[in-house]
């Protein structure tokens, strides 16, 4: 194993000879591979970016030769070569976007056999200030309306937004105004799918697994799953 997912680090690997594959789990425990990449092409430039863990696991699938760069002998190229940050960002893009195709294509949906509830809730769908390829600290809050309801995650319909928009790294906030005696659930989650929706424009649906939900709302969601029509 090269890289393992949510290991810390800020190196960019370039690979001389051989092939790697690179992939990541859903919640499930299932693998999901995101790329095989082969000589001359490299990984590693989403954690040089944005300072986050290792978002997937990366292991050779033959012999392989790969050179790692280290975060300070890298800052220092881009900083005397903008071209090559530009690069690292437009592969960083891609890739992000690449990932988010791969999860819908799997099928990665929140909780498949889990009680759900089709009854429409607002949630207000905040993302976090993060590092971007940029280095701007940006926030964002967008409001939409559930379309699937779950015990491990929820589909949100939002207007106004396009797909680019939540294709992040790391977490995001929750809050879910479940119907009265219910009340408001606030949680955090990272989110696993993002598609354009096939019923209209400019609005898109956004797949988002809970992590890190207080036991109380946990329980809460149950009751309101359990309890809805």
């Amino acid at each position: 194993m090269i890289i393992r997912e949510q290991d810390t680090g800020r190196s960019i690997y370039v690979i001389l000879d051989g092939k790697i594959r690179v992939f990541t789990r859903d919640h499930h425990g299932e693998e999901l591979e995101l790329a095989v990449l082969g000589a001359s092409q490299f990984f590693g430039e989403m954690s040089f970016l944005t300072g986050k863990p290792r978002s997937s696991s990366v292991t050779a699938v033959d012999t392989s030769v790969i050179v790692e760069l280290s975060y300070t002998s890298m800052r220092q190229v881009v900083k005397e070569h903008p071209t090559v940050k530009q690069v690292l960002v437009e592969y960083y893009q891609e890739r992000l976007g690449s990932t988010a195709e791969k999860r819908a294509e799997q099928g990665t949906e929140e909780g498949k056999g889990d009680s759900r509830q089709k009854s429409r809730v607002s949630v207000k769908l905040v993302i976090l200030p993060k590092t971007t390829p940029t280095g701007e600290a940006k926030a964002s809050s967008w409001n939409g309306i559930s379309v699937d309801v779950a015990e491990s995650g929820i589909v949100v319909r939002v207007s106004g937004a396009s797909p680019e928009t939540f294709l992040v790294q790391g977490e995001v906030r929750l809050e879910i105004d479940l119907p009265e005696p219910w009340g408001e659930i606030r949680t955090l989650g990272t989110i696993r799918r993002v598609k354009s929706a096939q019923t209209a424009k400019d609005m898109t649906m956004v797949g988002i697994e809970y992590a890190g939900m207080a036991e109380a709302d946990a329980k809460k969601l149950r009751n309101y799953l359990a309890g809805g029509d």
